[in-house]
């Protein structure tokens, strides 16, 4: 399901459910521990088990400020 964030002025939309070639790159993966056993992460992007300590926004400013 997509997710709207007022707060971060944030769209997050699953790369499942589009149905056009997906070109951004992932820079996290959250809620790894509930990922499922044949699903492989095989890129370099942070991955967190549940929430990060400091949050997803923590995440998503750390991104933002190093582009």
């Amino acid at each position: 399901m997509p997710m709207v964030s007022h707060e971060l002025n944030h769209i997050a939309v699953p790369a499942s459910v589009m149905d056009t070639p997906v070109e951004q790159q992932p820079v996290a993966h959250f809620y790894t521990r509930s990922k499922a056993t044949w699903f492989c992460i095989s890129d370099e992007a942070q991955q967190y088990e549940t929430i990060p300590p400091g949050g997803i926004r923590e995440v998503y400013e750390r991104v933002k400020n190093a582009t």
